[in-house]
This record gives structure tokens, C-alpha cells and sequence, in this order.
């Protein structure tokens, strides 16, 4: 499927992305790329609401091959099992169980479709390199790549609702974003996020305080390894952990206003995924 901007490529050609990141929601794969593109890709909306798939006069499927053939348009169903029926014949084949299907090299666009809709986002600049979703909000998620930023975002709009620079390296004309690795929301508290990457520094945002600068920093001990990944604790809330480029795990106990969930949260947080104005 063609992405919408014109990127250069070939006329009539599909583009190519490097994939560096990817989230699974209900209905959709969000993808951040290699050169900064970030795509929502939405999944078919058919079901097969019957349960029941389409026979042969002359194969007789297991039940690991009819599992297959249940997940399939009644279209996609009749043309693989005609390929079977001509696979099968050669090989005087009458009962095909689930290897027998990829066995028989069909057209997988068959059996795994294309996306529906593609939809393109404001890009980083670089890498991507971590997609964080809400838990307690379907549309709002957050993206962070090697040009030092994080952006909250809407799967219903293109642009960022709010967006910001991490750490930054240095003083004056010298100073520049420190590259980003890694996020996660809290599953304690709707407002509350952390972004982390080079420098070994992990900041904790609350939106109820403000979206742009940090309520808290969190410093790895002794080196300054790269964070590659943080995790809130799901269970005990008031713990977070991270993970760095040495091998090491950290863990930190949060304060209790960081952990402990603070009237209006939810609306406030809904206001956000409603905004269609960048959110400073």
C-alpha cells in the first residue's frame, strides 16, 4: 500500500521502511522507522462471525488446517483451497493438515492480507527507537527517537499533541538533545510517563504539572551507560525499572504522588487526546 507523501521513490513501486520499533493495539500496528517516518497500519475489520469455512469435494481438512481457513474472507478461502486441491492432486493427497497449506506455497497475501489504511504521522528527525501506548487511554501514545525528543501523540491526527527535548549535553552554541531509547507509561498514573537514552539520566513527566520539563530525573550510578529500556511496575506501583547498555538493572521507588492516582486525571487526560492544537 502507498504511503501517502511523496518520499522519491520509484512511481508505482511500494516504499521500503526499516522497521526499528513497533506497538500492537486492538486494531492497529503503530511502526517507527529508521529514517524517522512513523506509520499506523490498521488491521481488516471482517470477521468471520459464523465461525464455519468453506468445503472441498475432494480434501478433507484437520482441525489445525480449518483454524486457518476460519480466519480467512470467504474469497481468500475459496482461491487457497483451490490451490490445494491442484497441490494436493499431484501428490494424491486427500487429507491436508496445517504444514500441508504453507508447504503447498500459496499466495500468502491470502492467508495474511495487507493492511486496510495506512496512516502517516509527523516524522522524528532519525531513528525512532521506542513507542510507548497509553493503558488508560485506546488513542494516545508516545514515540521517542535519537533526536533527543519525545512526542505525545493522537492515533486520530497527524500532527504531535506535545512535544519536547530530552536531556540536554553541554552549554551555549554547544548544547544538543541527548539521543532516546527508550519510554514507558504509567500504570498507576493516566498523566504520568518516563523517557530515557544516553547520559544514563531517566525523567519522569506528569501532565498534570506541565508536558515539556521533567517533575523528576532519576541518575544511574557511577558510569553513564545508555538506557535501553524502563518499565513501571504494574503491580506494585511505586516501583520503576530500567534497564542500561552494561547489562545492569536499576530499580527506584517513586514518590507517592508519582504512584498514587490524583483526582481529574482522566479528564484531564482525555482533554489531551481531544486537543487538535500543539500542547506546550
Amino acid at each position: 500500500m502507498s504511503i501517502s507523501r511523496n518520499m522519491g521513490l520509484t512511481p508505482g513501486r511500494p516504499p521500503v521502511v526499516g522497521g526499528t520499533t513497533l506497538a500492537v493495539t486492538q486494531s492497529s500496528i503503530i511502526i517507527g522507522s529508521i529514517g524517522g517516518l512513523l506509520l499506523r497500519c490498521s488491521a481488516s475489520t471482517w470477521r468471520n462471525e459464523d465461525n464455519t469455512a468453506q468445503s472441498s469435494s475432494t480434501l478433507r481438512f484437520e482441525q489445525d488446517a480449518t483454524e486457518i481457513l476460519h480466519q480467512l474472507h470467504p474469497q481468500a478461502q475459496k482461491k487457497l483451497i483451490r490451490h490445494l486441491e491442484i497441490w494436493a492432486a499431484s501428490g494424491r493427497k486427500k487429507y491436508i493438515n496445517a504444514r500441508d497449506i504453507f508447504t503447498s506455497k500459496p499466495n500468502f497475501d491470502l492467508i495474511f492480507p495487507s493492511f486496510e489504511a495506512i496512516t502517516e504521522f509527523e516524522p522524528h528527525v532519525g531513528p525512532i527507537t521506542a513507542i510507548a501506548t497509553s493503558p488508560f487511554h485506546r488513542n494516545l501514545f508516545l514515540t521517542v527517537g535519537v533526536d533527543g525528543s519525545f512526542k505525545l501523540r493522537s492515533a486520530l491526527q497527524s500532527p504531535a499533541l506535545s512535544y519536547s527535548t530530552g536531556v540536554i549535553n553541554g552549554v551555549g552554541r554547544d548544547c544538543a538533545p541527548v539521543p532516546l531509547y527508550a519510554a514507558d507509561w504509567s500504570k498507576a498514573r493516566p498523566l504520568v510517563f518516563a523517557v530515557a537514552g544516553d547520559e544514563g539520566v531517566v525523567q519522569i513527566y506528569d501532565l498534570r504539572a506541565q508536558s515539556t520539563r521533567p517533575v523528576a530525573e532519576l541518575k544511574l550510578p557511577g558510569e553513564t551507560p545508555r538506557v535501553l529500556s524502563i518499565e513501571f511496575n504494574p503491580k506494585m506501583r511505586e516501583f520503576i525499572a530500567c534497564g542500561d547498555s552494561s547489562g545492569h538493572v536499576h530499580l527506584w521507588q517513586l514518590s507517592w504522588g508519582l504512584s498514587n492516582p490524583v483526582p481529574l486525571e482522566h479528564e484531564i487526560l482525555q482533554a489531551y487526546a481531544e486537543s487538535d492544537t500543539l500542547i506546550h
